[in-house]
Order: C-alpha cells, then structure tokens, then sequence
C-alpha cells in the first residue's frame, strides 16, 4: 500500500513529467504495440494497432470519452494522462433462409 502512495504521489506531482496511458477493451481482441499500463514522458507518442478476434470486428476506438473513429492503427501522443478503449464487436451472423416449396403451388419462407 506504501508503495502505492508513492507511485501516485510521484505520477501526480506538478512536478512529474510522465504521463500515464491506461488502455482497455471491450469485446474480443487484441491491443498491439503497448504495455498495459505505459508511463511516458510529455510529448511521447504511442502507436496502438487493434486487431479482432475470429468472429468479431474492429469498431472504434475511444480517448478520455470521445471516439477518435475506426481506423485500426492510431498514434497517440501523450500530453497529459489518458485511457482509451479500443471497441470489439461481434460479427452478425450468416442467416440461412429456408423455402419449402407445397404441393398447392404455396411457398412458406423460414428465416433461421
């Protein structure tokens, strides 16, 4: 806990000049190009690649509340302390449309 104290005494100090990057995901996927929890100093830039999991896509990326779009890779610099969430959403998936053909000529179609 002591630890802890100093940690944040020093990152927050007016003083300090490092700055923290917090990244967090939602959904399946991967973050490349980071450390969990980065510490850099003022005017850093971090480059962070978003990257799917089988059956989900890439939907946004957001920092500090305000998305910043849907490009895969962005560059992010490092100017005060910030978190950004990369969005993963599930794939919708394939419907299989089904058509019975009747002897009366009807045609009954079941969506799955």
């Amino acid at each position: 806990m002591l630890g802890t104290f100093y940690l944040n005494y020093f990152l927050n100090s007016r003083h300090s000049k490092l700055y923290v990057l917090q990244v967090n995901t939602k959904g399946k996927g991967q973050v490349y190009n980071y450390i969990p929890l980065t510490y850099a100093e003022k005017g850093k830039k971090v480059v962070l690649e978003a990257k799917p999991e089988e059956g989900y896509y890439f939907a946004e990326w957001i920092l500090d509340h305000e998305s910043l779009g849907n490009q895969t890779k962005i560059e992010i610099t490092l100017d005060t302390n910030h978190t950004i969430t990369v969005v993963f959403k599930q794939k919708p998936r394939d419907r299989a449309v089904i058509i019975y053909i009747l002897s009366d000529r009807r045609v009954t179609v079941f969506n799955n």
